[in-house]
C-alpha cells in the first residue's frame, strides 16, 4: 500500500526518460503539454491527413475537404476523373506523375475508403511552379468554416495573414471577405 501512495505523488516519483539523450521530467514535462493550448502547424496536420489505403472519412465532402487540404500542405494540383458520392479518383496535374488516389462508399452508407491510394509524385521544379494547388472558393470556404468553428473571434485579416504562411499564396482581401460572410451567415 505504501508504494502505490507514493508512486501518486509527483514529487516522490519523477521518473526519468531518454529522449534523443536528453533526459525529461515526464510528469512535470507532460503536464505543463497537457495546459498548452498550441499544436502543430496546420500544414503539418494537413500533410498527413491521407496516409493510406482502407482510411475511411465520414462522406465523400469529408473526403474532398481532406483532399484539398493535403494539396495545399504538398504543394500541387489534381484533377477528377470521377467525383460521384459513390466513387472518387483524382490524380495529379502534371502529366505523367503517378500519384493517384480512389475512394469509393461502403455499400449504401454514406462513408467513404481509400481503396487506391499511389503518395508519389515525379516532378521538378517547373513543374512545382506552374502547377501550384488552386485556391478554390469552396475549399477557402471549408478552411474558414474549421477556422471559425475553433475561434470565432477570428477576424478575417488574421485569417488570412494565417494562410499566407501556410500556403504561401497572397489572395484579394475581397475573396476572403465574401468567403467569411458567407461561412458566418451559415453559422448563425
Amino acid at each position: 500500500m505504501d508504494s502505490i501512495a507514493s508512486a501518486s505523488t509527483p514529487s516522490e516519483h519523477l521518473s526519468e526518460q531518454l529522449t534523443d539523450g536528453v533526459p525529461t521530467s515526464t510528469i512535470g514535462y507532460m503536464s505543463r503539454c497537457a495546459v498548452s493550448q498550441s499544436g502543430p502547424l496546420e500544414s503539418t496536420v494537413w500533410g498527413n491527413a491521407l496516409h493510406s489505403t482502407g482510411q475511411t472519412f465520414a462522406s465523400a465532402e469529408e473526403f474532398r475537404k481532406i483532399l484539398y487540404k493535403f494539396s495545399l500542405a504538398h504543394n500541387f494540383r489534381y484533377k477528377w476523373t470521377r467525383n460521384a458520392p459513390n466513387a472518387l479518383s483524382t490524380y495529379c496535374a502534371v502529366e505523367g506523375c503517378p500519384w493517384q488516389i480512389k475512394a469509393r462508399a461502403i455499400r449504401s452508407t454514406p462513408i467513404v475508403r481509400v481503396t487506391t491510394f499511389n503518395n508519389v509524385h515525379s516532378h521538378n521544379a517547373q513543374d512545382l511552379i506552374t502547377m501550384a494547388p488552386m485556391s478554390k472558393a469552396k475549399g477557402i470556404a471549408a478552411i474558414l468554416e474549421d477556422e471559425l468553428r475553433q475561434d470565432p473571434d477570428l477576424t478575417p485579416p488574421k485569417i488570412r495573414s494565417e494562410w499566407q504562411v501556410i500556403v504561401a499564396e497572397n489572395l484579394p482581401e475581397d475573396h476572403w471577405y465574401q468567403n467569411v460572410m458567407k461561412v458566418s451567415a451559415v453559422e448563425m
